[in-house]
Parts: C-alpha cells; sequence; structure tokens
C-alpha cells in the first residue's frame, strides 16, 4: 500500500512531465507509420490496434473477408504457383506498412464482424482460412447497408492516409490495393435496386413493416484541394490526387486558398463512387509509377461492372441503360489497354468480368447517342451534377491508350455483336477449363451457360422490338432475321452444353427464359417455316419441363405458347393456331406442369384474332410465297366471316372457363377487353353491304335489314355480357366498333339505327378514370352525329344539333386538366389549348351538323348553319385557334343556304352599313369573301355550291335575279379562271359546275330570249371543250332550251322516261368521247366491255 501511495504522489508531482513525454513519443512514432488515431471532421476517433499476435495470413484473411462486398457465386482467377513465395513477401510488406491502417478500416466499417473474426483467428491458429470458415459456419459476410455513413468514413480516412503522406513528401505509409478495396467494398454494399425486405430504418418507422427501399443517394460536398507545404518537391502531385473535384468552369486550378470558391454539393450515388475511387486509385498508381501493390485488382473492376450491368445500374436514371453499357465497354476496353513502358495489361480480366460485361452490353438500350458518349456523365439532379472523368480523359491523362472506340451511331446489334465477340474469349477460356479437368471446369461452364443465355434472350426481345427503325425496310428485315437465327444457333449451343456435361435427368440449365425468348423471335419472323420451327422447339421445352417442371417457370411456358400461337397466327394459318391454343389447354387441365401452370389471356386473344380474319384461301398462298409482305390478296367470303365469328366465340367460351376455373381456386386472371373487341369487330363483320337500289323487290330488301339489325343485337348482348356478367369494363374501342356499325346501318328512312346509337353512347362506365380517360370522347360523339346525318331527315337534323348542343354544355361545365402549347402558323402566335375531363367538340363535329342540316331540307336550315359559322368565328378570335373555321365548315354552311329561306340581314357583316341582303347568294358570297380574307382556299365545292344557291334564289323580281344570277357567273368565272392558276390548281370546274351554271341561267333569265339561249349555248360549248359533259349537263341544257335547238346543238332526240323527264344516259354513248373524257364513272353492265366511253351513274338529284 505504501508503495501505491509513492506512486500516486510522483505521477501527481511529475504529471505535465509525463504527459509531455508522452507527447513526444506520439510524435516521433508519427512519421514510421505506425497505428494511431485519426481524428478527423464528422467522424469519431479509432481506438489503434494494440498487438500483433495474429500471423500474416490470418490478418490478411481478416481483411479479405471484410473487403468483399458479396460472395460472387462463381468467382474464376488465374492462378501461379510458381508465386507463392513472393506473395508472403508481398504480404509481409503489406503487414508492415498499410495494414493496421486497413484493420482500423475494417474494424470502422464491420465493427462486430471483425472483432468475431479476429478472436477466432487468435484462437485457432493452426487453422487455415477454409477450415477456420468450416469451423465456424455462422460467421457471414456483413448484410448490404442502407447508410452511408460508415462508408463515408472509410473514404476520409483514406483520403487522410493520402494527405499525411503527401504532407511528409512520401515518407508516411502510402495507401495499398486492400485499401481501396476495403473503402470500394464499402460503397459497393450499399443498395443499388429496388427490394422489398423487412428492416426498421427510423425510430418512427413500425418495426417489421415492409419498406422499399430504392437506389441509395446522399449529397456530398466536392473535396477542395488541402493546403500545401512550402517548398514541396512533390510537383503537387498528390494536391492533384486529394482533390478530385475543380471548378470545371474555370480554366485555372482550384485551391483552398480562394476562399471565394465554396465545396460544390452534388448527388452522389454508389456507381458513381466506386468509379470516383477507381479514377482515384489509378491517379496514385500513375504518380507512383505503377507500383503493382498499388494496381487495383480485377475484383474493382468487377464491382463496377456488375453493378452497371443491372437494369439500374446508376440508380437516378434506371431506364436509360445505354450509358452503362458504353461505360462498360470502355472500362473492359481500359482494362485490356497497355500500361506505360510496360507490356502488361493494367488489369487481367477474370470469367466474371467477361459475364459482367457481356450482361451491360446486352442492357443497351437506344438512347441519345451523343449523351452517351459525352464525356461527362448524365445530369443526376437539376442543380446538382456529379463531375467524373471520361475514360478517354482519365486514359490520357494516365498515358494509357485505349485501341478502339464506339463508332458513332452505335446501334443495338453492334453492342450485341460485340458482345458475341467477348462470348468467343469465354468460350476459349471454358474449353481450357474443361480440357485441363481443373476442379472450377463445371463452375467455367455455368459462367459461359449464363453468358450465352444473356446473348441469346436479347437476340430474340431485339427481333421483336426492333432497332427502331422503320420496320418494312430491307435492312430492317434482314436483320430481324439475323437477329432471329442466332437466337436459334445459341439456343443449340446451350442444348449440346447440356447433353455434353450434365445429365437432362438431373439437372438442366438451360433456363425456360431462353426457349420462350427463341419463339417470341420465330413468331415475328417473315420467313413461312418461321412457325412450324417455332412449335418444334416448343415442343422440345414440353418435354424439358416434364421431366424438371420445378427447374423452368411456368409464366415463361405460357409466353411460350402464346408466342407460337401468334406465329401460326402471322401466318393466317388459324387451324394451327387453335390446335396448339387446345394443346395448352389440355397441360392445364390435366395438371401435368403443375398447379402453378395457367395459359396465358393472350393467347386466347391471338387465337380469336386469327379465327377472326381466316381464310382458307390465304393459307394455300401462305405456303407458296415466302415473303409475308406479298401473301393474302384474298378477303373471306360472307359465309366463311360467320365461320370464323362463331369460331371466335367458342374461344372466348373457353377464356371464360379459364377465368372462372381459377377464380374457383381463389386466383385472378387479368382479361381485358380486348378478346371481347376482336368477337365483336368479327360479328358485325357479317353484316350485309345491302343497298336500297340494287333490290327489285323492297321485301327482301327489308328482310335483309332485318338479318343486319339481328346481328348489330347479338354483339350488343356480346358486349352486356362482357360488362354485366363478366365484370370486365369495356374500353373506348369496344364502344367504337358498335357505333360505326350502327353509323353504317342508318340510312334514310331508317332512324332507329341512329336511334341505338345514342343509346350506346350514353351507357356509362363506372371504372374508366375521367381523368385519364374522356368517356365519350369526341370520336364517339361524331359517330353518332354522323349516323343522324345519314338519316337525312329533319328529325335526325334536329336530334344532331341537340347533341352538339350537349357536347358544348358539358364541356363548359367540366373541369381542366391540362393546357397544352401549340403554334398556329397562319398568325405566328403561340397559343394553349386546355384538357378538360369531357369531349370538345371539334370542327369535324359541327361540319356533320352542318351537312345534316343542309340535306334535311328545313326552312331554318341555313340560319341555323349561319349561327353556327358565327360561334366557330367567335371561338376563334377568344383565342382559341383549334376552331379556325375551315374549307369544309365554311362549304357546309354555303350548302345549307341552298333549300333554306332567306337568312336576313346580320350586323357583324361589313358591308350591312350600305346596304341590305337580298337572298342567300349574297350570303353565301360573303361567305367567300371572309375565307379568302382568313387565307382560307375555297375549292371547286365551295364554288359549285355558291351557284346552286344562286340558281335556287327564284325571285319575280328582276332585280333581284340579277343579283342572282351576277353571283353565279362571278363564281363561276373564279373557278374556271383557277384552272389556270398554279396556286389554286386544285379548283377546277367539273361536272356539277357546268350542270349548276345551266340552271342558273335557265331560272334567272328569260327563258326563250336570245340572251338565255347565247348564255346556255356558251356554257354548254365550253363544257365538251373541257370534257365534263353527263347527264346531269344534257338535262339541265334541256330545260333551258327549246328541243330543236336542244336537238341542233347535240344530235339527241329526248325519249320520255316513265316520270315524263328524259333520261340521257343511255344517249352519251352516241356523243363524240371527247365531250365526257373528264367524267370518271364506272361503266353500266348493258356498255360494250371494249368501248372506251363512259357516263356519269349518278344524275344529279335537282
Amino acid at each position: 500500500m505504501a508503495f501505491m501511495h509513492n506512486l500516486a504522489v510522483i505521477i501527481q508531482k511529475y504529471w505535465m512531465s509525463c504527459c509531455s513525454m508522452l507527447l513526444l513519443l506520439i510524435l516521433l512514432l508519427l512519421p514510421m507509420g505506425g497505428a494511431f488515431a485519426f481524428v478527423m471532421p464528422k467522424a469519431t476517433a479509432i481506438i489503434p490496434v494494440v498487438g500483433n499476435s495474429c500471423s500474416v495470413e490470418q490478418h490478411e484473411f481478416i481483411l479479405h473477408m471484410a473487403s468483399h462486398e458479396q460472395p460472387e457465386r462463381l468467382t474464376i482467377q488465374h492462378q501461379d504457383s510458381s508465386s507463392t513465395q513472393q506473395q508472403q513477401q508481398r504480404q509481409q510488406q503489406y503487414l508492415s506498412s498499410a495494414t493496421p491502417y486497413n484493420k482500423d478500416i475494417a474494424r470502422t466499417l464491420f465493427p462486430r464482424y471483425f472483432f468475431t473474426l479476429d478472436r477466432q483467428a487468435k484462437h485457432d491458429n493452426h487453422h487455415n482460412h477454409q477450415q477456420l470458415l468450416h469451423r465456424y459456419p455462422n460467421i457471414n459476410r456483413p448484410c448490404p447497408f442502407t447508410n452511408p455513413t460508415s462508408s463515408q468514413t472509410s473514404e476520409r480516412m483514406l483520403r487522410r492516409m493520402m494527405e499525411n503522406r503527401y504532407q511528409s513528401d512520401g515518407r508516411t505509409v502510402c495507401p495499398n490495393d486492400t485499401t481501396f478495396h476495403l473503402v470500394s467494398g464499402a460503397f459497393g454494399r450499399l443498395r443499388h435496386s429496388t427490394k422489398r425486405f423487412k428492416d426498421k430504418l427510423d425510430d418512427d418507422d413500425e418495426g417489421g413493416k415492409a419498406v422499399i427501399v430504392k437506389g441509395i443517394t446522399w449529397e456530398e460536398e466536392v473535396k477542395l484541394n488541402p493546403s500545401c507545404r512550402s517548398n514541396a518537391i512533390h510537383d503537387n502531385k498528390y494536391n492533384q490526387i486529394v482533390s478530385l473535384h475543380t471548378d470545371t468552369n474555370n480554366d485555372t486550378t482550384t485551391t483552398s486558398d480562394d476562399s471565394s470558391n465554396q465545396a460544390k454539393v452534388v448527388i452522389m450515388t454508389p456507381i458513381l463512387k466506386l468509379q470516383e475511387l477507381l479514377q482515384l486509385q489509378l491517379q496514385l498508381c500513375h504518380y507512383e509509377n505503377w507500383q503493382k501493390d498499388l494496381l487495383p485488382s480485377v475484383h474493382v473492376y468487377n464491382r463496377i461492372l456488375k453493378r452497371l450491368g443491372n437494369s439500374n445500374g446508376n440508380g437516378y436514371n434506371s431506364s436509360n441503360s445505354g450509358d452503362d453499357a458504353v461505360l462498360a465497354w470502355k472500362i473492359f476496353q481500359f482494362m485490356q489497354s497497355t500500361l506505360p513502358e510496360s507490356c502488361s495489361v493494367v488489369c487481367e480480366p477474370n470469367m466474371m468480368t467477361y459475364l459482367h460485361v457481356i450482361r451491360a452490353l446486352t442492357m443497351y438500350r437506344p438512347g441519345n447517342v451523343a449523351t452517351e458518349l459525352s464525356n461527362e456523365r448524365p445530369s443526376i439532379g437539376a442543380s446538382k451534377t456529379a463531375i467524373l472523368q471520361s475514360m478517354e480523359d482519365l486514359s490520357t491523362e494516365l498515358g494509357i491508350t485505349m485501341n478502339r472506340a464506339i463508332p458513332e451511331g452505335a446501334s443495338i446489334d453492334w453492342f450485341l455483336n460485340e458482345a458475341e465477340q467477348i462470348l468467343g474469349v469465354l468460350k476459349g477460356i471454358h474449353e481450357e477449363r474443361r480440357c485441363s479437368s481443373s476442379p472450377q471446369g463445371n463452375d467455367a461452364t455455368m459462367v459461359f451457360v449464363q453468358a450465352i443465355t444473356l446473348i441469346l434472350e436479347r437476340w430474340g426481345k431485339f427481333a421483336v422490338t426492333g432497332n427502331h427503325s422503320p420496320a418494312n425496310t430491307p435492312d430492317s428485315i434482314q436483320l430481324k432475321e439475323y437477329a432471329i437465327a442466332r437466337a436459334r444457333d445459341l439456343l443449340c449451343s446451350l442444348e449440346d452444353i447440356s447433353k455434353k456435361y450434365y445429365s437432362s435427368s438431373v439437372n438442366n440449365i438451360i433456363p425456360s427464359s431462353s426457349y420462350a425468348s427463341v419463339i417470341l423471335g420465330l413468331s415475328v419472323s417473315n420467313k413461312r417455316e418461321a412457325a412450324s420451327q417455332a412449335e418444334h422447339i416448343l415442343n422440345r421445352m414440353i418435354v424439358q419441363s416434364k421431366s424438371l417442371p420445378s427447374n423452368f417457370d411456368t409464366e415463361d411456358i405460357s409466353t411460350a405458347f402464346s408466342a407460337c400461337i401468334a406465329a401460326y397466327a402471322k401466318n393466317n394459318d388459324a387451324p394451327n393456331a387453335e390446335r396448339i391454343l387446345f394443346q395448352m389447354i389440355d397441360l392445364y387441365e390435366s395438371k401435368v406442369l403443375g398447379d402453378d401452370f395457367v395459359p396465358n389471356p393472350r393467347a386466347y386473344g391471338t387465337c380469336i384474332a386469327a379465327l377472326a380474319k381466316y381464310t382458307p384461301e390465304k393459307t394455300v398462298n401462305a405456303v407458296a410465297n415466302v415473303d409475308v409482305q406479298t401473301r393474302f390478296p384474298l378477303s373471306p367470303t360472307w359465309r366463311q366471316r360467320v365461320k370464323n365469328a362463331d369460331n371466335a366465340e367458342n374461344i372466348l367460351v373457353e377464356l371464360e372457363r379459364l377465368v372462372n376455373s381459377e377464380k374457383d381456386k381463389g386466383n385472378d386472371v387479368e382479361v381485358d377487353a380486348t378478346p371481347y373487341n376482336i368477337a365483336i369487330h368479327a360479328r358485325v363483320q357479317t353484316v350485309r353491304s345491302i343497298n336500297k337500289k340494287d333490290y327489285k323487290n323492297k321485301s327482301q330488301f327489308l328482310n335483309d335489314e332485318a338479318n343486319n339489325e339481328d346481328i348489330l343485337l347479338h354483339a350488343m348482348s356480346i358486349l352486356d355480357h362482357m360488362e354485366y356478367e363478366m365484370k370486365i369494363n369495356p374500353d373506348s374501342y369496344t364502344y367504337s366498333i358498335l357505333l360505326n356499325a350502327w353509323v353504317q346501318h342508318a340510312r334514310p328512312g331508317n332512324e332507329e339505327a341512329a336511334d341505338k346509337a345514342e343509346e350506346l353512347l350514353r351507357r356509362k362506365i363506372p371504372s374508366v378514370d375521367e381523368r385519364e380517360t374522356i368517356w365519350p370522347n369526341v370520336k364517339h360523339y361524331s359517330s353518332v352525329l354522323k349516323a343522324h346525318a345519314k338519316t337525312k331527315s329533319a328529325g335526325g337534323a334536329k336530334k344532331a344539333l341537340s347533341l352538339l348542343s350537349e357536347m358544348e354544355r358539358h364541356y363548359s361545365n367540366s373541369n381542366v386538366i391540362s393546357n397544352e402549347e401549340r403554334y398556329d402558323e397562319d398568325t405566328n402566335t403561340t397559343y394553349y389549348t386546355e384538357t378538360r375531363d369531357m369531349a370538345k367538340p371539334d370542327l369535324f363535329c359541327y361540319a356533320i351538323v352542318m351537312d345534316a342540316m343542309a340535306n334535311s331540307r328545313l326552312p331554318e336550315a341555313g340560319s341555323v348553319s349561319f349561327r353556327l359559322l358565327l360561334a366557330l368565328e367567335s371561338k376563334y378570335q377568344a383565342g382559341d385557334f383549334s376552331m379556325k373555321p375551315n374549307t369544309r365548315i365554311c362549304t357546309a354552311v354555303i350548302q345549307s343556304l341552298v333549300y333554306s329561306e332567306f337568312v336576313g340581314s346580320f350586323n357583324d357583316c361589313e358591308d350591312a352599313k350600305n346596304h341590305s341582303w337580298v337572298n342567300n347568294a349574297q350570303v353565301a358570297m360573303h361567305i367567300l369573301k371572309k375565307m379568302k380574307a382568313s387565307n382560307v382556299s375555297p375549292n371547286a365545292f365551295t364554288y359549285n355550291y355558291i351557284i346552286n344557291c344562286a340558281a335556287e334564289c327564284k325571285s319575280d323580281d328582276v332585280a333581284e335575279a340579277r343579283i342572282s344570277f351576277e353571283v353565279a357567273l362571278r363564281a363561276f368565272r373564279e373557278l374556271r379562271d383557277n384552272a389556270t392558276d398554279k396556286e389554286h390548281h386544285h379548283s377546277k370546274p367539273d361536272s356539277f359546275t357546268y350542270a349548276f351554271m345551266l340552271k342558273a341561267c335557265s331560272n334567272h333569265l328569260p327563258k326563250g330570249s336570245s340572251l338565255c339561249n347565247k348564255a346556255l349555248q356558251h356554257t354548254f360549248k365550253e363544257c365538251c371543250r373541257s370534257g365534263h359533259v353527263n347527264a346531269a349537263v344534257l338535262e339541265r341544257l334541256y330545260s333551258g332550251l327549246h328541243e330543236e335547238r336542244f336537238s341542233q346543238l347535240t344530235g339527241i332526240i329526248p325519249s320520255s322516261s316513265f316520270n315524263d323527264r328524259p333520261d340521257f344516259t343511255l344517249d352519251l354513248l352516241n356523243l363524240p368521247s371527247s365531250w365526257s373524257r373528264n367524267v370518271h364513272v364506272k361503266k353500266y353492265p348493258f356498255q360494250n366491255k371494249n368501248s372506251n366511253r363512259r357516263n356519269d351513274s349518278k344524275l344529279y338529284n335537282s
């Protein structure tokens, strides 16, 4: 006790001296590279390593286990047994220099795991690495991190080592490959893919709750240059290494002395950090004269390539896999480049390197090639960008020459061909391992098989998706067939390897997705034997799946069946497509492939589509021709269409059986409206095309019309069954098919079809989100409006006008979803169009209503159409440039003025101040003037309806008749002059022009007067010269001239028809052929087949 008391007194007395001596001792040991505590910003102090009781081998084993990211299943490296002594010496050098620092970093990253291994290594000094792991199987590698804090701490420790070595002019310890391996391994463990797992991230989160963790990102300040020592002899090289990021916008190097330059904050991801550490290590190697102990190992490159090979390797931009493939290819080329002043390569790739590069190349997606080949990585955020050197700039700085570069405009096939070249190298390594009976032969085979599978499946997908080029060009077709052939050849290679090295009864190395990819490629082939080849591969797949059902994915088998059915459907071989479908149904019902096998509903839809358009003659034609594009010139007959519709509905019944069967098991089979749409369309195609003029028996016509209506009602019953019994929501196309069918069925005198169409329009779809799908859309409304217009009745016109008013009312009360910017070329202005949750009536809807008004012969038709035109002009002037009246709108308004009552005066017209209109002819001419003022080009129909409108303005007032005739004559002359004008060459007089002009002469000039006869004769002679004489022209000429003058002018003796009106159809055959050379009509049956004469099959109905 006295001794302890005296010792305490001495320590208390000489306390300050002891502290000074201890501090001096630490300062002396600092340059010698001893272990010391790191005190760093944003990091806690690290306890130094005490003692080195472990052997060199155990230290290296601990660091090796801690530094690796995740145990790769197939890690195959080249080993040299003659270098054992050199390896031990290098390990001793590591232990005496950087090993204590590496152990501190490892303990910082994995404290529990590190001390467990360290303790076991001390107690089991006689065990080697594998024996230690075998004896303690519970020692597992650390799980992936979800927080980058410890990884950032290890990086700061690495940079502090480099800073100390820099400030001591190279007299302190230099980080070695293991140091970088530990730090990069820590960042490599960060999660990089979206994965559902149970974890408790924060204290606020519920324990055990499934959390979706996406790619980890963090904000990081760019490191600035550290302060330099005075009179440094190191050429500022470590100053450049430690400061990875500089201000690239300035030409001068940024230093910490520049207080104006603040640290830039960037968003960092694990893959970017791994590239940053690799560049840092390579720059260190360059300034240390490429010492072998500093060179990055193949695992460092593989860690980056593995991430690049994933579909979302960069985390922040998973949709653009083109950048990842390009970067992986450049890193691979860099690895194979030669070191400066040496014959060795930068890093010798192993089999896993080849596999990761192939995976990255096969994941290539075409994007912005300029971005992919640029010198900077893509932007991560709007204002936060990670600045990394490109591989080209890095190799130039290091003095390494990369021999190859990616050609400009490289496409998917180029990357796949590069992957095939790498596969050839991998094949040589595989054969070498197998021939030498290496214990790693099986692992090499599995790596080789994985590489073949990746390329095979990408070739199959490429054949389906294409290269974003026109699909029907000869080059694209040839490339597609090449892709299919390569996929088939690679599948045969896999089968050969499986037969040679593996027993099919024990193991199958060919994944089911490989079979499915090849069959999918064959489904889009243009060759006639593709369908039979697809079926042959499908049968081989089924045989393998029956022997080893656990190794095959049932979804891939279902996809393969669908693709095989599509291959037969492409050749119009519906019977074989139906046979494959029932083969799939038999496998499902027999449960040979297990309970998980469920047929794909898409296969049923494909078969229904093939049966709906099947023609037996086409199958013979398909076998006889190789090119699919020249096939199928025939169309199915009416009886065949009926049979096709019945077969399609039978397959639809089989699909419903599948749905009900899975529903009884508690499984939901997603079936959309597509197969029902095809069946409805097939049934609608059985409607006969009838024309009342072709029927002599009225009862037969009504009977056929009733049959067509029954067919449409049957199609409607399929819709009811789908919506109310099967609970499948119909889509927009479902209603479009039925609405168009009712439109085709509508005719004058049959307003019931139009009413059925409107009734269908008003049906609701409860599950449709109005913000995603507008129901009913404008096409549905226009179909119903067209059905009402086809009735050509007053009731149909009024219903169409009412429906248009309802559209306007609903649209004005709807909600705005979005605004779209557009550009008007006429006014050179930018405007915005609103998108609402209700259909907006467009110009086509207005034109249909105006046509309905014109054909209705209502007295107020012209007034209603003109007011609609004014409404459109008001919308256009209010800023809705999409509602600018066009040629069709103005022509429809003029047409509605022909047979309606006088519109009257309107105060908005410019000439209304000077005088008032007296008839509709002046209104029509006013519309023509407004068209020209608005840069709307009138066509021949516009002028024809103006002439006809003026001709119909009959009046006993001579002055009014003169005004109407002047309007007709002015319009006739303008149209005739446009025929020779290059700007208006599309507006030329036709047969209707001359018929309407003859009508105007007869109605407004005194009949029998010399003026009237002269005008009629002059107009007819001009018609003969232009070659537009038809029956309507002769009829109008006959109504204005006396019979003798008519006979003298034409040489035709008119003969009375049943209704006492002359019929000049047959008389056209006796006229000179040059008079009707420009009248394009079909020949009548009574015409001579060898005759070149043509006549008008559609007489003008005045």
